[in-house]
């Protein structure tokens, strides 16, 4: 029973839980956090609008700050311009776009955002969302790296145009962009398949540590040893 469970989850790996499908399945999460992180952008505009229409930007200049600084902890910017002056910012951390800035994906200086703007009253909003460092160099202190919250490591590039082996990701605002897995791409860890071959592993040796009682040793390394390499092979 233990080496069939094995076995099973080895089988499982190579043929079905391969890299296309880690792939695939690391995306999927991509697009579920991104998608509600561009809801979130229109959320939020909504939000600042209903406060400048009661109290103007005055209100947002003397409340709100532990908000402002919850949005920028989850890398989301909000800005206010009137008349193409800049009125309000809620971070500085981010890149602050311009007054004309387009809907969408865009790509700055410093990296890659989602920009989601709305004008009111004589007020334009934009809000923004912070998808990934994009430098020319790494070092200690800089790293190309995701937002944490979209559930993607080193090992994935992302780029305007598609190329071969690229995955286009369609934004609600209608715009796209293009994700591709590098050559360091490493699939995550499935941790229930990790149990499971632990639990085989376990179940295994337990059996063969009681079929060795009735072996010789000869017999104990013709058929032990085999098994042995052919468990290490399925584990790989």
């Amino acid at each position: 029973m233990g080496l069939l469970t094995i076995l099973f989850s080895g089988l499982f790996k190579k043929y079905y839980q391969d890299r296309d499908w880690a792939v695939n399945h690391q995306v999927d999460h991509f697009k579920k956090s991104l998608f509600q992180f561009e809801d979130q952008l229109s959320t939020e505009i909504k939000y600042y609008q209903s406060i400048t229409d009661t109290g103007g930007l005055v209100s947002l200049l003397n409340n709100g700050v532990d908000y402002h600084k919850s949005l920028e902890e989850q890398a989301i910017g909000i800005y206010i311009y009137e008349d193409e002056n800049l009125k309000f910012w809620s971070s500085n951390k981010l890149v602050i776009p311009p007054a004309d800035i387009k809907n969408g994906f865009i790509k700055t200086n410093n990296g890659f955002y989602l920009i989601h703007s709305k004008t009111k009253g004589g007020l334009r909003f934009i809000a923004q969302f912070f998808l990934k460092k994009e430098y020319d160099f790494e070092n200690s202190y800089v790293s190309n790296s995701f937002n944490e919250e979209l559930f993607l490591k080193k090992g994935w590039k992302i780029l305007a145009e598609p190329v071969k082996g690229s995955l286009e990701i369609i934004l609600m605002s209608g715009d796209s962009f293009h994700l591709l897995p590098t050559l360091s791409f490493i699939p995550p860890l499935n941790y229930f398949l990790i149990c499971l071959e632990i639990l085989g592993l376990i179940a295994f040796l337990l059996g063969m540590l009681l079929l060795s009682k009735y072996l010789s040793a000869k017999f104990k390394f013709l058929i032990l040893l085999p098994i042995f390499i052919l468990i290490r092979f399925l584990l790989l």
